[in-house]
């Protein structure tokens, strides 16, 4: 059984809904008495919806999407409990692993690590430039989310322990679903249930650590700012918000159409969204289309949960 007809067998028994995880939220915006509100956001909601499902259909895919207001504790969640590849936005989970390690250990952020020409990958933007000189573990975790640098990931993951005890960082946040299992590139080829994570499980967890407690202060703060200064979604999230709109968010992208991203979003009023797109399409060269997606997703989510 290939991921796809897995992924197509949940998400026939995953009705699209607004769900209700967060301070007991059950739509986009506070409900008042007399129902008034409360029809506003279900109708709301409906056209979030069928906005999404034409949006899988220009996709000729699927899109699993999360978001949570942390002003009012609404959620959205359309496939949300679905499993998607992780991709590079692993590199979120790598680097907050590094910094919670920090945290215990002052020099690892300043600590030299060495770059060889066998660890490059095909895709090494930065670490590519350092053969001579190395790079600082700080360093690596710049590149690893401001350009994705699949070399810099792979080096940190040996700082940390390797992919599993990125997991176990993880579960230590409290977050039972995301798992890391395996380095960059393969990360990025579909196998069974392998690197994965759902969009709640992962908006959960990004909220935790850009926002809340999974980090120290230090940690979050260099977690957020570099996320601010990330190069490679200006096509996906961050074109699918008001001009203008702080992001800090982390692409990735897989073998076969899987396309995500995951941010966090500073509207220009209320508190912080913490949103995570993923997606697959069967038109697996066609990344202008699942990009136009996520930024379509954004968009409609964005507009569905500030109303």
């Amino acid at each position: 059984m290939t991921r796809r007809t897995i992924l197509a067998g949940a998400a026939a028994a995953i009705p699209a809904t607004l769900i209700a995880t967060a301070a007991g939220a059950s739509a986009p915006g506070p409900a008042q008495s007399g129902g008034g509100t409360q029809a506003t956001g279900r109708a709301r909601q409906s056209d979030v919806v069928s906005e999404l499902r034409e949006l899988e259909r220009q996709l000729d895919g699927e899109i699993g999407v999360h978001a949570i207001d942390t002003s009012t504790g609404a959620c959205f969640g359309y496939r949300d409990q679905q499993p998607f590849l992780l991709c590079s936005v692993s590199k979120v989970l790598v680097v907050a692993t590094v910094l919670n390690l920090a945290s215990q250990d002052p020099k690892l952020l300043g600590r030299h690590v060495d770059i060889a020409q066998e660890d490059l990958l095909a895709y090494a933007p930065v670490t590519s430039q350092h053969l001579e000189d190395g790079m600082t573990v700080e360093e690596l975790c710049v590149a690893a989310l401001t350009v994705s640098d699949n070399t810099a990931s792979n080096l940190l993951m040996e700082q940390c322990g390797g992919p599993e005890a990125v997991t176990d960082f993880v579960r230590s946040t409290g977050d039972l679903t995301t798992r890391l299992d395996r380095v960059e590139p393969d990360l990025n080829d579909a196998s069974g249930g392998l690197d994965t994570t759902t969009p709640a499980a992962f908006s959960e967890t990004l909220n935790r650590l850009a926002l809340g407690g999974g980090l120290s202060v230090s940690g979050r703060d260099k977690l957020v700012g570099w996320m601010k200064e990330s190069t490679t979604g200006a096509e996906q999230i961050r074109a699918g918000l008001p001009e203008g709109t702080l992001v800090g968010d982390k692409t990735g992208s897989g073998t076969h159409g899987e396309s995500n991203d995951v941010a966090v979003i500073w509207p220009e009023q209320g508190g912080p969204i913490v949103m995570s797109v993923f997606s697959t399409s069967r038109r697996t060269d066609d990344t202008d289309a699942q990009k136009a997606a996520i930024a379509g997703t954004a968009r409609a989510v964005f507009e569905g949960i500030t109303g």
